[in-house]
């Protein structure tokens, strides 16, 4: 649903990874991943947020509960962790690359 019909170019490509109800099923944080840079994964997370009242009455039309939970989105803590942990494992790949195949200016023939 958010794919089809959030159409807000601002919300860029995020994944939902999970729904978190309260007992009463009156709130729903629904933990998502953007992808992007810093900047990008706070304007993505913004913008859902300003969809949530949509996303509550697409819900209400498609699902038959008593009560709609109101919806939150929230970066999923395990994916910014995961995330970062791979983008510092790239960064050292990077760095040890550039190493092996770095040449003296002693050594250069251009």
């Amino acid at each position: 649903m958010l794919e089809r019909r959030l159409t807000d170019p601002s919300i860029g490509f995020v994944t939902v990874q999970r729904v978190a109800l309260t007992p009463d099923l009156s709130r729903a944080i629904v933990f998502v991943a953007p992808l992007g840079q810093a900047e990008q994964v706070q304007v993505s997370l913004e913008s859902l947020q300003r969809a949530a009242a949509f996303v509550r009455r697409e819900l209400s039309q498609r699902i038959r509960m008593y009560r709609i939970p109101e919806i939150r989105f929230q970066l999923d803590p395990d994916m910014v962790t995961e995330e970062s942990i791979g983008q510092r494992s790239l960064s050292n790949e990077v760095t040890e690359n550039a190493d092996e195949n770095s040449v003296d200016a002693d050594d250069w023939q251009g």
